[in-house]
This record gives C-alpha cells, structure tokens and sequence, in this order.
C-alpha cells in the first residue's frame, strides 16, 4: 500500500450525550441543536478546505453515534467506528492506530466545537503535516488543546482534558519530536459552557434555527 499523507480526525461522541453540562441551562434539544450545528460546520469547513490544497488530506469523523454517522456518510466523509466511547484519549488513540495500519504519515485532530473556525486558518494547520516526525499544537484560550498535528500518528499517548495542552508539549518533545505552537485565533475558543454560549450567541444571534437565545 502506498504511504498516504494525512488523516484529519474530527472525533465525536453520541449527540445526547455530548456538552452534558449544558442541559443545567438549555434544553436537551436546544444543546442538541447547537452541537450539531458546530459539528456540521467544523467538518464542512474542513472538506473545503482540502478540496483545493496541495497535499494528501482524508478527513474522517471518529463516532459510535448512529445519527452522526448517518449524517456523516450523507456527505461522503470517511467513517471511523469508535469501540471505546466515553474516554477521548482511548478513542484517538485507536485512531491513532488506525492510520498507522492505513499507511498514514500523519494524524490531525480537530474538535467538532470550536466555535469561530476559519478556513484560512484550517488550512495554515494543515500545511504542517508535510513535516516528518512532528508536533504542531494549537491551545484553547483555557490551554486545552484545539488542534493537534503528529507525524508519526502513534508518536505519542494523548492526554486530552485539564490544559491538556501543557501535557501534549511535554510528551511530543520527550518523543524527540519539537513542537511547534501555532496561536491561530479563530481556534481558541470552543464551546464548553455557558459563558461560551453566551458569547457565541452574541457573535451570531441566529446561529441554530427558531432560537435566537435572548
């Protein structure tokens, strides 16, 4: 099998129980609505993007969601089954894996909620993956990690949760891999809780159909 370049990875978990935290405030449809729409706007975005770069990109949604998958496969993106579920880094890791056997030199990791993504900005990203034997990371405004590039996939062991961020340095450079920082803004800020929302309604008042949020 031929060396592939680059598999983009846009992991995400079952629609009712993603963003939990935020049903304390909205309703469970409401949320639903919200992380639907950012995950659809995430992997469009993305697909652009790649249609009109150089370069090897396959872009592929990490999911054991029926519905996500569904919607997934209606707009022809590589499915890739989650068997784990429930822990993030477990998940990424079998994906991880999984490019490593499908002959990819890279792996890049976007979140499905990253509010004000900008294509220009995805592509900047994506251009790194050219690089062998690299990290290329993106904090979140709270030291999350919003973007996360590996060449070789498996070079390390994720870590995502608290400033995962700091973590994810530490383990690229104890690989041998000097990472490189890249602060784009449109990536900071995802959407975790209601100040997040809030901000996000501010910005677009209409951003999910029939709810303005005033």
């Amino acid at each position: 099998m031929v060396n592939k370049n680059c598999l983009i990875v846009v992991p995400m978990k079952n629609l009712g129980d993603s963003k939990s935290r935020l049903e304390k405030f909205l309703p469970k449809k409401i949320k639903n609505k919200i992380v639907l729409k950012l995950f659809c706007d995430t992997i469009m975005k993305i697909k652009e993007v790649i249609q009109f770069i150089e370069g090897d990109f396959n872009l592929a949604v990490l999911t054991s969601c029926k519905k996500i998958s569904e919607l997934t496969r209606k707009k022809n993106i590589q499915i890739i089954n989650d068997k784990i579920n429930g822990n993030l880094s477990y998940s990424l890791q079998s994906a991880a894996d999984w490019a490593v056997k499908k002959k990819y030199l890279s792996i890049c990791i976007f979140p499905a909620d990253i509010a004000y993504l900008k294509k220009e900005d995805i592509e900047t990203f994506l251009l790194y993956s050219i690089n062998r034997r690299s990290a290329v990371l993106c904090p979140s405004y709270d030291l999350g990690t919003n973007a996360l590039l590996l060449s070789p996939p498996n070079a390390i062991k994720f870590n995502f949760g608290y400033k995962s961020f700091l973590s994810h340095i530490e383990l690229a450079s104890n690989a041998g891999l000097k990472p490189v920082i890249l602060n784009l803004d449109s990536f900071k800020y995802d959407v975790d809780n209601m100040e997040d929302v809030d901000k996000l309604f501010v910005e677009y008042p209409r951003f999910i159909e029939g709810y303005s949020h005033e």
